[in-house]
């Protein structure tokens, strides 16, 4: 790879991977990948604007084999920073799958939204927020954490999962946690 001046980045990677099924994987709910050694080889190509402007942006290409076939991954995000309290990340990823078995081509895809706020060096807001196009679902989970004390927080989380075909809740929940440090 070739890491610029500016904390940007170019880089192409090569990995290999050796996997072994001694039971049947059901990767979707109608295409099952048989028991079975599986060798392959990815490949994947990354530039990386860097991290020190208030925009900056990230671009993948990956390309290779995936269990017994193939798979084609385009991801890309963009990254904005208007001020110091304010960090907002946008995603997308598209995968192109082709497996010699029934039902083995297909696409997936998803869009993803962090937002990070920061209130005070003691009070932070976290927002992850989620669509995956091939299940039709948007999840969410939203985090307030405070620092009442140091290494000590208060947790307010919420979760939810949505269909969006339907307009249905499936999942939902919050959380709440409190640590507290004791110094002996």
């Amino acid at each position: 790879g070739v890491q610029l001046e500016n904390n940007g980045s170019l880089t192409l990677v090569s990995n290999q991977s050796y996997d072994r099924l001694v039971a049947p994987f059901a990767i979707r709910a109608n295409t099952v990948i048989p028991v079975g050694d599986y060798q392959s080889t990815r490949y994947t190509a990354s530039l990386n604007s860097g991290n020190n402007r208030k925009l900056g942006m990230t671009a993948s290409a990956a390309w290779g084999g995936f269990w017994s076939g193939t798979n084609t991954t385009y991801t890309a995000g963009l990254t904005a920073r208007p001020n110091y309290h304010l960090n907002v990340d946008l995603s997308y990823s598209r995968n192109d799958v082709t497996l010699p078995v029934r039902n083995g081509r297909f696409t997936t895809g998803l869009v993803g939204a962090k937002i990070v706020y920061g209130f005070t060096p003691r009070a932070f807001f976290n927002a992850f927020l989620q669509y995956n196009a091939d299940t039709h679902q948007v999840s969410s989970n939203l985090r307030f954490d405070f620092i009442h004390h140091p290494l000590s927080d208060l947790y307010v989380v919420y979760n939810d999962r949505r269909d969006t075909t339907g307009r249905l809740l499936l999942e939902r929940g919050l959380i709440v946690k409190l640590t507290h440090l004791l110094n002996f």
